[in-house]
């Protein structure tokens, strides 16, 4: 079966060229955006479930450094 997370790409793809007047309405939206996010977030967990941690440290630090960079900055 095809992932949701690629089957909401799909489906974005083709209504763009399509010029849809897709209307969703709020409530609706609200939860397909959770799904999604929830949906990439257990994806990712599965991938990094799988990953030995040492080789995954650099980039970790990197992304915590730019986050407090960030934060301050802004």
């Amino acid at each position: 079966m095809i992932d949701t997370v690629v089957l909401f790409f799909v489906f974005c793809l083709i209504a763009g060229p399509v010029r849809s007047e897709l209307k969703l309405p709020a409530t609706l939206y609200d939860t397909l955006t959770v799904f999604l996010l929830l949906a990439i977030g257990l994806k990712g967990g599965e991938g990094l479930a799988t990953q030995e941690l040492s080789p995954l440290l650099p980039q970790l630090g990197a992304v915590i450094v730019l986050g407090v960079v960030q934060t301050l900055i802004a």
